[in-house]
C-alpha cells in the first residue's frame, strides 16, 4: 500500500472539508433557513423567496467546487506531475486576483 504525496493529501482533504460545509450549507437552506425568512405573518415576501433560490444555488456551487478539488487529489495521486500542471491551469482560469 502506498501513501498519499503532501499536496494530493492536502487537495483531499480541503475537497472533503468544504464538501461537508457544502452538504450542511444546504442542509440548512432545505430546513432552517425558510423559517428565518418568514414575516410576522408567516409568509414568505418573493425577496424571501429569492434569498431562498440563491442559497441553493451557492450551495450547489460550493458543492461542485468541491468535487473538483477532490478531483484534482486523486490525479494528483495517480501521478504527482498533474500537480503543477493543475496549478497552471488554476492561474490562467482566475478570474479575480486577490
Amino acid at each position: 500500500m502506498s501513501t498519499l504525496n503532501s499536496p494530493a493529501r492536502l487537495w483531499l482533504l480541503v475537497g472533503a472539508l468544504l464538501g461537508g460545509l457544502a452538504v450542511a450549507l444546504g442542509a440548512f437552506g432545505a430546513h432552517g433557513l425558510e423559517s428565518h425568512l418568514r414575516g410576522p405573518d408567516g409568509s414568505l415576501t418573493a425577496a424571501a423567496e429569492r434569498s431562498m433560490a440563491v442559497w441553493e444555488t451557492a450551495a450547489r456551487y460550493q458543492m461542485y467546487h468541491a468535487l473538483a478539488l477532490l478531483a484534482v487529489g486523486v490525479l494528483n495521486a495517480a501521478d504527482p506531475k498533474h500537480d503543477r500542471s493543475v496549478r497552471r491551469l488554476g492561474d490562467d482560469c482566475r478570474c479575480v486576483d486577490f
